[in-house]
C-alpha cells in the first residue's frame, strides 16, 4: 500500500512533458521567436496542468485530447485558488489558466474543443479583470500614494540624476523592469540588445529589443526630448558609463537582481518600495478616474501592451 502510494506520489508530480506534449507546445513556439525564459515558463505550466491530469487518472495525459477534462481540473484549480484568497501555489490564479489557455486554443483542431475553450477564455478574462480589480484596489490602499506624488519627484530638483531616470521612464513611457536591464549607453549596438544614444537632433532615442513581448511588437524605438533627460545621459556617456542602471562594480542589475534595486529607490523617494507594476496601476487607475483614455492608449502603446489587456491586469 505504501509503495503504491508512492508510486501515485511520483505520477502526479513528473517533472517532464510526455511526448504527445512536448511535440505540440515545440510546435506553437517553434516560429515566435521566443526567448528560452518564456519557453521554460510555458513548458513549467504545461508539466503542471500534466501532473493534474495525472492525479485524476487521466491516461495518458494529453492534454489537447482531453480538453473536457482539463477545463474541469482548471475550475477545480480556480475554486481551490479562490478558497485560499488566492496565496501563492495554492491551486491556479486565473492568470495562469488564462495564459494556458491562450496557447491551447492554438494547438487544439477539433472545433467543438475550439468553442469550448474560446468560451473558457472569455470566463477567465472576467475573473482576471475581477481578480486584478480587488488586488489593485488592495495594493493602492495600502500604499497611500497618489499620482501626484509618484510624478512629483520628477519636477522636484532635489532628485538624483538616476531617480529621475528612472521615475521618468516609469512614468513617461510605462516601462517593465526587464527593459531597463543592460541598456548600453553606445551608439551602436547589436540589434538584439537595448540601449540609448543621442541623436543628430540632440535628443536621446531609446531602443528596445529585449523586453517580455518582442516577438509581438518588434523593436521599440521611443525618442526623449526632455533637457534633463537628455543632459544626464550626455553626461553619463562623456563620463564612459556603459550600462544605464548599475551597481556599485559597474555591472548591470540583471533580471533576477532589478526589482530590488527599484524597490531600494522607491523606499528612498517615497518612504515605501514600490514595484514597478503598482505605480503602472497608480497611474492607469489616475488616468481612469479623469477620463483620460488617450493618454492610457499612449502607454499601453509605449510599454507596450493591448489596451484590452491593460484593462485586464492593470485596472
Amino acid at each position: 500500500y505504501i509503495y503504491k502510494m508512492e508510486q501515485d506520489k511520483r505520477v502526479c508530480v513528473a517533472t517532464q512533458l510526455i511526448k504527445p506534449n512536448r511535440l505540440v507546445l515545440e510546435e506553437y513556439y517553434k516560429d515566435r521567436n521566443l526567448i528560452e525564459a518564456t519557453k521554460n515558463n510555458y513548458i513549467r505550466m504545461f508539466i503542471r496542468i500534466q501532473n493534474l491530469l495525472n492525479c485524476k487518472k487521466i491516461k495518458p495525459p494529453i492534454i489537447h485530447r482531453n480538453i473536457n477534462a482539463v477545463l474541469e481540473l482548471l475550475e477545480e484549480q480556480y475554486l481551490i485558488a479562490r478558497e485560499s484568497n488566492f496565496e501563492r501555489e495554492i491551486g491556479l490564479k486565473p492568470v495562469i489558466s488564462l495564459k494556458f489557455l491562450s496557447i491551447l486554443i492554438h494547438i487544439i483542431k477539433n472545433k467543438d474543443d475550439a468553442l469550448q475553450v474560446n468560451e473558457a477564455i472569455k470566463l477567465y478574462e472576467k475573473r482576471q479583470s475581477n481578480y486584478t480589480a480587488s488586488k489593485t484596489k488592495k495594493q493602492l490602499n495600502k500604499i497611500q500614494l497618489s499620482y501626484e506624488e509618484l510624478t512629483g519627484v520628477i519636477y522636484d530638483p532635489k532628485t538624483t540624476d538616476i531617480d529621475y531616470i528612472l521615475m521618468y521612464l516609469f512614468v513617461s513611457l510605462g516601462i517593465r523592469l526587464t527593459d531597463i536591464t543592460f541598456v548600453f549607453l553606445q551608439e551602436q549596438k547589436p540589434s538584439d540588445e537595448n540601449y540609448m544614444y543621442i541623436n543628430e537632433d540632440g535628443h536621446v532615442v531609446f531602443i528596445r529589443n529585449k523586453y517580455k513581448l518582442k516577438q509581438k511588437f518588434g523593436t521599440l524605438s521611443n525618442t526623449i526630448t526632455d533637457k534633463r533627460f537628455i543632459n544626464i545621459i550626455q553626461t553619463f556617456i562623456t563620463n564612459g558609463k556603459e550600462f544605464l542602471f548599475t551597481n556599485k562594480f559597474n555591472d548591470s542589475y540583471n533580471t533576477q537582481t532589478i526589482a530590488n534595486y527599484v524597490r531600494q529607490r522607491t523606499t528612498k523617494l517615497f518612504g515605501i518600495g514600490i514595484s514597478e507594476s503598482v505605480m503602472y496601476k497608480i497611474i492607469i487607475d489616475y488616468l481612469t478616474n479623469i477620463g483620460d483614455e488617450k493618454r492610457q492608449i499612449e502607454l499601453a502603446k509605449s510599454r507596450p501592451h493591448n489596451i484590452s489587456t491593460q484593462a485586464t491586469y492593470y485596472q
